[in-house]
């Protein structure tokens, strides 16, 4: 079982790095990453033992305070030493129908941790207490990517259509020139079409920080494309 099991994360690893080679890891954004722990035979108290069970240096369990009761059972929590490398942080186990997703990760001492820490806790947190907790019970896991880019978000004539105008608007004023406001409008008439949603945030720091432009432009172009978006939609529904 331990042997199959060990075949698995083998070939997760392998799959991993092919996605990692088929991106520009240049045009790319770091995003948070999120683990879920899916169960098919056994029970979750069995998962939730054995994560307790696993938690090995620096992680422990919390055992003196108790988690949050949510729909599914208990918040797990879990704690990490500060050891140099990195930060002391606790990670809640959300209760899912079926297994467990880390619902946060916080640090102890600082504010607020970037994407490269969170991931890499995360990360390190799946290796020492994850896998060695399900090797030998019916679970499985995922992990998202930590990294987007443009393409995981729009159509591929969406994508086009933002290339077109990101690489021919003159970027110190956005799309007031008729034919940058042709193509930013082309863009935004496609997204609507083919039903596209991103996060604000994503599609923000994409701009500012793949494709050059000045945040208060790139803002102004936010705001632009989610006043679209509602003023489009608005437009279906009377029709």
């Amino acid at each position: 079982m331990q042997f199959v099991a060990l075949i698995e994360l083998a070939s997760l690893a392998i799959f991993a790095l092919s996605l990692i080679e088929s991106y520009d890891m240049s045009e790319v954004l770091d995003v948070f990453q999120n683990l879920f722990i899916h169960r098919s035979k056994s029970s979750r108290e069995e998962l939730r033992q054995n994560l307790i069970d696993h938690a090995v240096f620096p992680w422990t369990h919390v055992s003196d305070e108790e988690g949050e009761e949510v729909e599914y059972g208990e918040i797990l929590l879990m704690e990490r030493a500060e050891n140099g490398k990195l930060p002391g942080v606790r990670i809640g186990l959300w209760p899912t129908v079926d297994g467990y997703s880390i619902l946060n990760i916080i640090p102890i001492k600082t504010g607020s941790i970037n994407e490269k820490i969170y991931n890499e806790i995360l990360q390190e947190f799946a290796n020492l207490v994850v896998f060695p907790a399900i090797v030998d019970g019916n679970f499985s896991v995922h992990i998202s990517k930590g990294y987007q880019s443009i393409d995981d978000w729009f159509s591929p004539t969406a994508v086009a259509a933002f290339k077109r105008f990101s690489n021919a608007a003159n970027k110190s004023t956005g799309a007031s020139h008729p034919l940058d406001n042709a193509r930013w409008i082309a863009f935004l008439i496609d997204v609507h079409r083919n039903r596209q949603s991103v996060d604000s945030d994503f599609f923000f720091r994409w701009m500012v920080e793949i494709e050059g432009w000045s945040e208060e432009i790139a803002h102004h172009l936010v705001i632009q494309y989610e006043f679209a978006g509602v003023l489009l939609q608005k437009y279906d529904e009377t029709k």
